[in-house]
């Protein structure tokens, strides 16, 4: 939950103390937050042209980085860059993420299905791997000597190949 949703619910939960009469008063009530609802600033929506545009635009590693993002719904570049071709199931259609984000909550992998448009993308790479590659997105610049994704910078790549697709 947002900050502003536990605000408003530590508010309700002792407003409803003062009504009760077990407290006289409720010490949040005149505390002011700017945590509203879709406050944000509106997010961008890109739709299946535009990331099939994205995706001709790209070299091979970034398609499967990209495809594994938008596809299959993996964090990026945390899940993506860390996925083994042996987490990959292409002819059972899922693949198996490992996340570190969730780890520390018992749920260190799920298991997510790979649908007919991450398939295409996946078999591409798959047939363009080099012979013992390890990862599916091929960016060892990305990738600590452990193996484990480092602070990267996509961004700048990513505006590029942006830039390029139009």
């Amino acid at each position: 939950p947002t900050v502003g949703r536990m605000l408003r619910f530590a508010r309700q939960v002792l407003e409803l103390g003062v009504q009760r009469g077990e407290m006289e008063r409720n010490p949040l009530a005149s505390l002011k937050h700017n945590f509203k609802e879709g406050a944000g600033a509106p997010r961008d929506y890109i739709n299946v042209e535009e990331t099939d545009r994205l995706l001709d635009a790209c070299p091979p590693a970034w398609r499967a980085l990209i495809g594994l993002a938008r596809y299959g719904g993996l964090r990026c570049p945390s899940e993506a860059l860390l996925v083994r071709w042996a987490d990959v199931d292409l002819p059972g259609c899922r693949l198996i993420v490992r996340s570190p984000k969730t780890e520390a909550q018992g749920k260190a992998w799920r298991v997510v299905p790979i649908t007919p448009k991450l398939y295409r993308i996946l078999d591409e790479a798959e047939q363009q791997a080099p012979e013992g590659a390890e990862f599916v997105v091929d960016l060892p610049q990305y990738r600590s000597g452990s193996g484990n994704w480092v602070g990267v910078n996509i961004r700048t790549q990513l505006g590029r190949i942006m830039r390029r697709a139009g």
